[in-house]
């Protein structure tokens, strides 16, 4: 996926990946 994300998407995102257990690189690259 890609998609661009603006930088408080992306920390955001980054928050929920970790929360999640998923590997940030797979949902921001």
């Amino acid at each position: 996926m890609k998609v661009r994300f603006n930088d408080a998407e992306r920390e955001l995102i980054l928050a929920l990946a970790q929360y999640n257990g998923i590997q940030p690189a797979a949902l921001v690259r």
